[in-house]
C-alpha cells in the first residue's frame, strides 16, 4: 500500500504489478478534488478469474509522488474496490523495480571474499624468478623484416604496443640483435587486438623442457564425490613470468615503429606452455584439492566448509607467488563449472552444450576435409559415446588417401547417429 496525492486529494492506493491498468472505484473518484472530467472508453477490464468487470470511462490525473508530476490515466469501475496502480504506474513512478539477478548468502560470501582478496585482481603479477629460453646454437639465427600492417590497425596496434610497455611487457630495443621475428595481431573476443610475435624460426632453436601436462581424465579423476567448485584465471598467464636478459633479446620482433623485446614470456613460444604450467604447478602442489591447467586453477570440495577452507589457502598461496587473477573469468563456490570443454558437477561430467550444438548444427560434409573436421570434433567428445570407434569406421574410411570421395547411405548414417549418440549422452561418473 501506498499514500499518494492525486490531483490535490490524498489517497491509498495498491500497487500491484500483476495489474496491467490502473483502477479506482466510482466512490473514490468523487472523493478527488478538483474532480476530472470522465470520458468514454472502450479499454474492457477482467478480473483474476477472468470475469468481466464493467467499466463507467477513464480519466487523466496528476499524481504526485516525492515532489515529482505524473499524469496517469485511471479506469473508473462501479465497485466498491481499493484504488489499484498498475504495473507501468508502479515502474515509472519508480515505487517497484525488476530484480533479474538475487543475491544468495553464497553470493554475497563470494564479495567478501573477493574485496577481502581485491589486490589479487589489480594490475599485472610477477613470478618470483627469471626463465631462460634455451636455444640450439646449432640452428642459425633469423631476422624477418617488418610486416606491412593495415592503416586501419597502426593506431589500435601502437595503443596496445604502448600498454604492453607500460606494464613492462616489452621495451624498445636498439642494439643488434641475432634473432628478429614477424608481428602478429589477433583479434580478441572483446573486438580489442592482440599483439604477438610469430616465432615459428625461433621454435625450431629453441629446446624444450619436456615437462607433462596433465590431460582433463588426470585431472577429472580426482573430482570423486566433489559438490562444490571453483576456477580461478590468471590474467595473461605467461605475461606474469620475467625473461633473464639474454632470453629477452631472443624473443625481439619487428613492428612499424620500431623494434622491441619482450620481457616476459611471449604466447606461441614453444617451450612457453610446459614451462608456464610447472612454474603454476609447484605454486599449489602442497596444497589439497586443488589442481591446475595452464592458466585455470580449480579448487573443489565435497562440502561448503571444506571447498571454502581449500580456496582460501589456494588465494593466500596465490597473494604469496604475486600472481594475479582476471576478475571476470573467476567463478567461486558454484556446483557447476565448465572446464576444458566439460561440464562438472556433484552429478559429474556431461559435455558442454556449446559445443554439442556446435557438432549438431554442422552442415553435410562436401569433401574429405569437412568428413576430418567433423572426425576431430566427434573424437573430443570420444569418452561419451560407447564403442565410437565402430561407429566412426565408414567416415573414417571415407578420409583415406586411396578411397574415392563418394558420400553414400553408409556415411549418412554414420553421421546422423553420431549427431543423435551426442544428444543422448550419458554423465559419465568423476
Amino acid at each position: 500500500m501506498m499514500t499518494l496525492k492525486v490531483n490535490d486529494t490524498h489517497m491509498e492506493v495498491k500497487l500491484d504489478t500483476g495489474a496491467q491498468v490502473n483502477i479506482i472505484s466510482e466512490a473514490e473518484f468523487k472523493r478527488i478534488r478538483p474532480r476530472p472530467k470522465i470520458h468514454a472508453t472502450k479499454v474492457k477490464v477482467s478480473g483474476y478469474s477472468g470475469a468481466e468487470i464493467p467499466v463507467k470511462g477513464k480519466y487523466m490525473v496528476k499524481v504526485t509522488h516525492k515532489g515529482k508530476e505524473h499524469t496517469l490515466a485511471f479506469i473508473v469501475v462501479p465497485k466498491n474496490v481499493q484504488p489499484i496502480l498498475g504495473l507501468y504506474a508502479c515502474e515509472r513512478l519508480n515505487l517497484v523495480k525488476r530484480v533479474l539477478v538475487v543475491e544468495t548468502d553464497d553470493d554475497m560470501e563470494n564479495d567478501d571474499l573477493m574485496k577481502e582478496y581485491s589486490d589479487l585482481f589489480q594490475g599485472l603479477g610477477c613470478l618470483s624468478g627469471e626463465h631462460t629460453i634455451r636455444v640450439d646454437n646449432s640452428v642459425p639465427p633469423v631476422i624477418h623484416p617488418c610486416r606491412k600492417v593495415p592503416f586501419a590497425l597502426q593506431k589500435p596496434m601502437k595503443d596496445e604496443l604502448d600498454r604492453m610497455e607500460n606494464l613492462e611487457v616489452i621495451e624498445k630495443i636498439d642494439e643488434p640483435t641475432e634473432w628478429v621475428s614477424s608481428l602478429v595481431i589477433v583479434e580478441k573476443k572483446n573486438g580489442q587486438p592482440r599483439v604477438c610475435m610469430d616465432p615459428r624460426d625461433l621454435n625450431r632453436a629453441i629446446q624444450r623442457e619436456h615437462f607433462k601436462l596433465p590431460t582433463r581424465e588426470e585431472i577429472m579423476s580426482q573430482f570423486a564425490n566433489a559438490k562444490y567448485f571453483s576456477k580461478l584465471d590468471a590474467s595473461s598467464g605467461f605475461w606474469q613470468l620475467k625473461l633473464d636478459d639474454a632470453s629477452s633479446k631472443v624473443c625481439t620482433f619487428n613492428s612499424p615503429f620500431g623494434r622491441y623485446r619482450f620481457r616476459r614470456l611471449p604466447f606461441g613460444i614453444a617451450s612457453a606452455p610446459e614451462v608456464y604450467h610447472k612454474t603454476i604447478h609447484m605454486i599449489y602442489e602442497h596444497l589439497e584439492g586443488v589442481d591446475t591447467s595452464m592458466d585455470d586453477i580449480v579448487v573443489w570440495g565435497s562440502t561448503k566448509t571444506e571447498h571454502d577452507m581449500r580456496l582460501r589457502n589456494v588465494l593466500e598461496a596465490t597473494r604469496k607467488a604475486n600472481l594475479k587473477l582476471n576478475k571476470e573469468k573467476c567463478q567461486l563456490g558454484v556446483k557447476e563449472l565448465t572446464f576444458v570443454g566439460d561440464i562438472l558437477s556433484s552429478e559429474g561430467i556431461r559435455p558442454d552444450p556449446r559445443k554439442v550444438s556446435a557438432i549438431e548444427n554442422m552442415p553435410r560434409p562436401q569433401c574429405k576435409k569437412d568428413v576430418q573436421r567433423f572426425n576431430g570434433m566427434i573424437n573430443y567428445m570420444e569418452k561419451f559415446i560407447p564403442n565410437l570407434s565402430e561407429k566412426m569406421a565408414p567416415l573414417r574410411q571415407l578420409t583415406e588417401k586411396k578411397i574415392e570421395w563418394e558420400w553414400n547411405h553408409e556415411h549418412e548414417k554414420s553421421w546422423c547417429d553420431l549427431k543423435k549418440l551426442l544428444t543422448e549422452e550419458p554423465v559419465l561418473k568423476f
